[in-house]
């Protein structure tokens, strides 16, 4: 039988030459292997970021909604305030309609979530993640603070049933009265905030006459009181 050896290298020339050969190999599937991953988390930022721009837009949306309920909302605490000072004076109340409330949107935060819990954000650039950010920390406390205005309206609605109101009622309703008027003071601020300076360069939508038509047939933006006093 005949052993066939493997024919040593001739000089330090060849032996340089092998290790060069392989050194570029191993440099070129690492380059390739980076070249997939930036691919890959470009993608992944490209449609993360769409999908957070997209929920901007919607929250930015609520706070454009809530904005078209303020002439309404400022009218009711006016005549909310007329029945308190007809209460006291032991006056008819006058009451026409119901007391209504604002209609409540929610802002979204299921992409930000999903977001923040993944790796996308860390390859977006520092200025962009803190502007994100501080957009979504804005439409949660917009989101609470909606909630906790409706809570309010919810307890002046009570008014809708005068007859069965007792002397210890009415303090509820009236300091009701001082917190709606301080929640439509701080959500007004806020949505606007919120539209000017928290936007992340996003849009809300385009709020149609429709919306606005369903705003009017909203109790809240119906009379509360009759118009002339019998």
């Amino acid at each position: 039988m005949h052993f066939h050896l493997p024919k040593p290298l001739h000089g330090w020339r060849e032996f340089v030459g092998e290790v060069g050969i392989i050194v570029v190999g191993v440099l070129i599937a690492l380059g390739a292997e980076q070249v997939v991953e930036d691919l890959h988390w470009r993608h992944a930022v490209r449609m993360q970021r769409e999908a957070l721009h997209e929920e901007i837009q919607g929250d930015l949306s609520t706070a454009s909604y809530r904005l078209l309920q303020e002439p309404c909302i400022s009218r009711r605490l006016n005549e909310l305030m007329i029945v308190f000072e007809r209460h006291k004076a032991g006056q008819p109340l006058g009451l026409a309609g119901a007391v209504g409330s604002p209609a409540v949107l929610g802002a979204a935060a299921g992409a930000w979530e999903t977001a923040s819990h993944g790796e996308t954000l860390d390859h977006m650039p520092l200025d962009e993640r803190l502007e994100l950010g501080a957009a979504f920390v804005g439409f949660a406390k917009l989101s609470d603070e909606l909630q906790q205005e409706s809570h309010t309206w919810d307890d002046l609605g009570r008014l809708d049933h005068p007859d069965i109101l007792e002397a210890a009622d009415w303090s509820d309703l009236r300091a009701a009265y001082a917190r709606a008027a301080r929640w439509d003071t701080r959500v007004a601020f806020l949505a606007q905030w919120m539209l000017t300076k928290q936007t992340a360069g996003q849009k809300p939508d385009v709020l149609g006459p429709d919306v606005v038509d369903v705003i009017r047939e909203r109790p809240l933006c119906k009379p509360l009181l009759q118009t002339e006093r019998r």
